[in-house]
């Protein structure tokens, strides 16, 4: 028995789920199939079979087209030769300054990792910075400075460096 003050109802919750969960996937018959495109949702389709389609069924025993054979001809190109370091006289050496060469940053990039590691000793780097600085001319001191700090994380004060050259 009810009383006066109760009341009853229903409600309605619309939720979203999977096309399909996988032991729904494992019985889905073979007629049937899920087509996936990108920016859109998955649809659940039944397989059209063009051996059962009428309006297809017709259209499958056709003769294939006749398609032209294509005739390449790739010449065999030679291997290509192993590239061979030139080596340049010390006397023209002395002459040449580094900064003219096409890929600068990448010969001092080189240099400075062969001569100053990773991982090197800040007591080596301090030695080192200022013999280098002075062997590649005014300029280079900031040039080392950042190429040190992106190779090897080592930073190097280049006012302190001034002084002592100074």
């Amino acid at each position: 028995m009810r009383g006066k003050s109760s009341s009853s109802g229903s409600s309605i919750s619309d939720q979203k789920r999977a096309v399909m969960n996988p032991d729904e996937l494992k019985v889905m018959l073979d007629t049937d199939c899920i087509i996936s495109m990108a920016g859109m949702q998955p649809i659940y389709a039944e397989k059209i079979l063009y051996y059962k389609d009428p309006a297809l069924k017709g259209r499958a025993n056709l003769p294939l087209p006749h398609v032209p054979e294509l005739k390449v001809n790739l010449a065999a190109k030679p291997p290509a030769a192993a590239l061979k370091p030139e080596y340049v006289p010390p006397e023209v050496l002395e002459d040449f300054n580094w900064r003219d060469a096409a890929n600068a940053e990448e010969l001092a990039r080189s240099v400075l990792e062969a001569i100053l590691p990773a991982g090197s000793p800040p007591e080596f780097v301090a030695q080192m910075v200022p013999a280098i600085a002075r062997n590649w001319g005014e300029g280079s001191l900031s040039v080392i400075a950042s190429i040190l700090k992106e190779t090897s994380g080592i930073t190097v004060d280049t006012k302190e460096m001034r002084k002592e050259a100074a």
